[in-house]
C-alpha cells in the first residue's frame, strides 16, 4: 500500500435536473485541486439531483454524462466517483461510476433504495457489491441509504483474517431531517470495520415533492472524513459548497489495526445476493 492517499470530496450544490449546468460547475472546480490529488468524490446523482424522473433523465452508458467523466478523469489524471441516473439492460439504475484515467472504470448499482422517498418504484437494486484499488489502498463503494445497513457495509471474512477494505466511501444525498443519523452511521461503520470513512453529501434544496409543499427538501451538507477509531478527521458542519481535500495515511491505518486487531475475531458470513 502507497504511504498517502490523496482524496478530494466535492461538496456541492445540485442544481435540480440541469445537467449541463451541474456539469459546467463540476468542471469548474476540478481545475482548482491540488496537483497530488488522486481521487474525486461527488455526492449521489451529482448531474442531476435525487430525482424520481428516470425516465426523463436517464443515460445509457455511453451517454453524454459518462463520457464527460471519461474526458475530465483523463484530463486531470485523476480518478472520479459519483452516481448517475442510468438506462441499461431494459432498467434504471441509480450508477455509481468510478472513472479512471485510462477510460477504464467500474460501476456500481444501488442496492439499498430508499422506498420512503418511493426510489424503489423507478430504479432497479443492485446486487454487487465493488471494491476498487487504488495503488494497494482497497476502497469500498456504497450510496447513500446504503450507510444504515451495518451488514452490507461489513468487512468481509478473508482466509488469512485481513481487512477486505481499508476505505469505505459513501456519496449521498442525504437530507438536513436526519443528519444527525448520518453523522452517527459514518462514525460508527469506521469503528465497527476499522477503516476511514468518506461521506460526501450535496448541500442546497430541492423542489417540493408535491405543489401544496411549503418547501422541497434541504440538504446540509456534513461531508466527512472518519478515522478508524471513529474520529472526525474532517467535518463540515457549514450547509455551502465546499472542497474538502485530504491526505490519509497508511502508517495510521496499520498502527491502529496493530494495537487492537479486533477485524479477526469477526464472524464469518456470507451475504447472499440474487439477481
Amino acid at each position: 500500500m502507497k504511504s498517502h492517499l490523496h482524496i478530494a470530496l466535492m461538496q456541492i450544490d445540485i442544481q435540480w435536473e440541469q445537467i449541463d449546468e451541474n456539469l459546467q460547475q463540476i468542471a469548474q472546480q476540478l481545475a482548482t485541486l491540488p496537483g497530488e490529488t488522486e481521487v474525486v468524490f461527488l455526492p449521489e446523482m451529482f448531474a442531476t439531483g435525487f430525482s424520481m424522473h428516470a425516465e426523463k433523465l436517464a443515460q445509457p452508458m455511453n451517454g453524454k454524462i459518462v463520457q464527460w467523466m471519461r474526458e475530465l478523469a483523463y484530463q486531470h489524471r485523476i480518478i472520479l466517483c459519483g452516481s448517475v441516473i442510468i438506462y441499461d439492460e431494459g432498467n434504471y439504475w441509480n450508477r455509481l461510476i468510478w472513472m479512471q484515467p485510462d477510460g477504464n472504470f467500474g460501476t456500481y448499482d444501488k442496492r439499498h433504495l430508499f422506498a420512503y422517498a418511493e426510489e424503489n418504484k423507478y430504479y432497479t437494486p443492485g446486487y454487487r457489491q465493488l471494491i476498487v484499488q487504488v495503488n494497494g489502498w482497497r476502497i469500498a463503494l456504497c450510496i447513500c441509504y446504503d450507510l444504515r445497513f451495518p451488514v452490507w457495509c461489513a468487512q468481509q471474512p478473508t482466509d488469512d483474517g485481513s481487512a477486505a477494505y481499508d476505505v469505505l466511501a459513501v456519496i449521498a444525498s442525504w437530507p438536513a431531517s436526519r443528519i444527525e443519523a448520518w453523522d452517527l452511521l459514518l462514525r460508527a461503520r469506521a469503528l465497527e470495520n476499522q477503516a476511514y470513512v468518506i461521506g460526501v453529501n450535496r448541500v442546497g434544496e430541492e423542489p417540493p415533492a408535491t405543489p401544496h409543499a411549503s418547501h422541497g427538501t434541504q440538504y446540509p451538507g456534513h461531508s466527512a472524513i472518519v478515522d478508524p477509531v471513529g474520529k472526525w478527521l474532517y467535518h463540515s458542519t457549514h450547509p455551502q459548497p465546499e472542497i474538502i481535500t485530504h491526505t490519509l495515511s497508511a502508517q495510521h491505518l496499520q498502527q491502529v489495526r496493530k494495537h487492537f486487531p479486533f477485524l479477526r475475531d469477526r464472524d464469518r458470513f456470507t451475504i447472499l445476493n440474487h439477481e
